[in-house]
């Protein structure tokens, strides 16, 4: 119906002056330009958060681990020692080789231990996954979200084993890094 209306009460006598004025024809040209820009901004960044999304158990996990990385990192950050960098940007040394070559070694030990404590807030998360991503088995159904379909399924038996069955994954990669552990200090 909108359509229609539009077609009867337009001023076809006059449209083509209309349509060809400068500022219609800027108006024109500014509507293609910004809309294929939009279009091609969104192909860019659009693709690849469609493909996180398809799997959006990671987007929320990483939502809400991130700040275990950072905190940690922020930390690092600040304990290290300045003078170190400052040296090295003296010696020629350009931002990028002296964040490479001196900066990360520094923080080293932190960027290990954020990210696991990231990786073990990830493993075990439960709220934001089945909130924002959903429990769909196979697509964003993780162990936590599996157990919980367990519990409320009635089958504790099968909850206590996958609970330890995440617990052990847990185990086993701490003590592959206990030596990390051990050499940090």
């Amino acid at each position: 119906m909108p359509f229609i209306a539009l077609v009867v009460r337009a001023p076809w006598s006059n449209a083509w002056e209309i349509l060809t004025t400068e500022a219609a024809v800027d108006a024109l040209r500014l509507s293609l330009v910004t809309s294929l820009s939009a279009t091609a901004l969104a192909l860019v960044l659009g693709v690849p958060l469609a493909w996180v999304q398809a799997a959006g158990a990671v987007v929320a996990e990483a939502f809400v681990a991130m700040p275990f990385l950072v905190l940690v990192l922020e930390a690092a950050f600040a304990a290290s020692d300045r003078g170190l960098e400052d040296a090295a940007r003296t010696l020629g040394a350009g931002p990028w080789t002296v964040f490479r070559r001196v900066t990360l070694p520094l923080i080293r030990p932190a960027l290990i231990a954020g990210t696991v404590l990231c990786w073990a807030r990830a493993l075990g998360e439960f709220g934001a996954t089945i909130t924002f991503a959903g429990n769909l088995q196979g697509t964003t159904q993780t162990l936590p979200l599996f157990v919980y379909v367990k519990l409320q399924g009635a089958d504790a038996d099968a909850a206590i084993v996958l609970s330890l069955g995440l617990l052990a994954v847990a185990i086993v990669v701490l003590v592959g890094l206990r030596d990390r552990w051990l050499n940090l200090r």
